[in-house]
């Protein structure tokens, strides 16, 4: 992560996952950074769906479940 970006409270992130044998990506996820002595705190919300890994929504009693499925994430990363 650049130096520069650690003194804006918010950062957007181009990000890649992989579930289900799929992999989707993500362009321009913004998330919140907070110093808490020498650890960055990354946290925020990845905005996928179960069409994003190729999954057909699966119903419930013949009621379709939705088809977003968001990623909360709340990380902690020391520094050295």
């Amino acid at each position: 992560m650049p130096e520069q970006a650690a003194a804006s409270p918010t950062i957007q992130v181009d990000l890649e996952i992989e579930f289900a044998g799929q992999t989707a990506r993500f362009a321009k996820v913004p998330v919140q950074l907070a110093m808490h002595g020498q650890d960055i705190k990354i946290s925020g919300t990845i905005p996928s769906t179960l069409s994003d890994f190729k999954i057909d929504p699966p119903k419930l009693l013949t009621v379709p479940v939705k088809n977003e499925m968001p990623v909360k994430v709340d990380m902690t990363f020391g520094r050295p």
